[in-house]
């Protein structure tokens, strides 16, 4: 069985964050070693990686990097295949060769002490399996679709005791321990990768609740945004993998914050109603700004922009001369003309929508025995039409 990619959602990036000069973080599949054909990916699987490299160390970029590079060409490409051997097998090969090169890197080419962590999810061919490994302390989380999981932590944090202790082991290190741990990946269970910029300040609660709330690309923009918000003190890396589409609640729950973000439907038909009982009152609608937000409050991109003034929403005009008035000695008072067609610049317009604005009837009598107040209006309504006629002469 072969893994579809349009049955599964899945979406990484890697965040600078707020305090750091450089980002030492990075993830795969790489663009320079993604190229994987389907008769690999038939056998082997689907491996994601995430890595970052020691802060306190010298390169930590180009440790995180070449144990991203590495373990992928490794595990799909270079390791001969011993026969009877599992995927865990092959991966944990795969991650100490690695390991073994960065070494080698540091001591004889860049004469340092460079090195990574690692945390990887090798989803398995046959589409219900998954294995995750890993070095270091960053981390693997599993949400299981029935929730009954007692710990979702897979990954062991490999730190030394103490307040600010170090990796116990890492990347870098000769014939590293691989920490391997193989379990059920059922249809809609999340698997998420993640480095300790994320975790030293989203708690496990928190991470679920975004994952389950929304698509993959959505949760992992999300959790980056938050971590920032709550400090971004250190680079910031999340993969999250879901096994399916994006259920219903899930597609649900993003486009509700996108509505209330930007007013979606609801705020539409308020503004709506607004429009409807202020254009009759000669209202001005040019304080009134739109825009859909993500979010964290910042342009979101991947939903139009929409301005609901001018421009989107036509109304009627009315014709003020045919509405009744109440005598007067003077010239009926000239209707000053509304404003519904002011542009407002850099916007993306929708299609039109006209408005139409009911407006009272006159009833026109003649009947003496009618009210006072009807015989007047249509007193008032003949001298307008008096007056109208006599403009047109002239």
């Amino acid at each position: 069985m072969t893994i579809k990619t349009s049955s599964f959602d899945v979406f990484g990036k890697t965040d600078q964050g707020r305090q750091r000069r450089d980002n030492q973080d990075n993830l795969s599949p790489p663009v320079a070693t993604s190229q994987v054909d389907e008769d690999t990916r038939a056998t082997y699987g689907r491996l994601y990686i995430v890595a970052d490299g020691v802060g306190g160390n010298e390169r930590g970029d180009i440790a995180s990097r070449m144990t991203v590079e590495l373990v992928h060409r490794y595990f799909y490409h270079e390791l001969e295949p011993i026969s009877g051997e599992s995927l865990e097998d092959r991966l944990t090969r795969a991650i100490q060769r690695a390991s073994n090169d960065i070494f080698e890197a540091a001591v004889n080419k860049y004469n340092n002490n460079m090195a990574s962590t690692i945390v990887a999810a090798l989803w398995h061919p046959s589409g219900d399996t998954l294995t995750v490994a890993n070095v270091g302390d960053s981390r693997a989380y599993l949400f299981p679709v029935n929730r009954s999981m007692p710990n979702s932590q897979l990954s062991t944090d490999h730190v030394l005791p103490g307040k600010k202790a170090g990796l116990s082991r890492s990347m870098g290190d000769p014939d590293v321990e691989v920490a391997v741990r193989t379990v059920p990946f059922a249809p809609d269970d999340i698997i998420v990768l993640c480095t300790d910029g994320l975790t030293d300040l989203i708690d496990t609660n928190d991470l679920e609740r975004i994952v389950r709330g929304t698509s993959s690309n959505d949760a992992v923009q999300e959790l980056i945004a938050l971590a920032n918000q709550r400090g971004g003190h250190d680079n910031i890396t999340v993969t999250v993998l879901r096994n399916g589409k994006v259920p219903l609640m899930a597609q649900r729950g993003t486009r509700r914050k996108l509505m209330f973000a930007g007013g979606g439907v609801l705020g539409l038909l308020s503004l709506v109603l607004v429009l409807f009982f202020t254009v009759g009152r000669g209202g001005d609608f040019g304080g009134i700004g739109g825009g859909d937000t993500n979010f964290d409050g910042q342009p979101y991109t991947g939903a139009p922009i929409m301005n609901a003034t001018t421009g989107i929403i036509e109304t009627a005009t009315p014709d003020l001369t045919q509405l009744p008035t109440q005598p007067t000695t003077t010239a009926p008072p000239t209707a000053p003309e509304s404003n519904t067609s002011q542009s407002i610049p850099n916007v993306t317009t929708i299609p039109p929508v006209t408005i139409v604005v009911p407006m009272p009837i006159p009833i026109p009598t003649t009947d003496p025995n009618a009210p006072l107040a009807t015989q007047q209006t249509a007193q008032a309504q003949a001298a307008t039409e008096q007056a109208a006629q006599a403009a047109q002469q002239t």
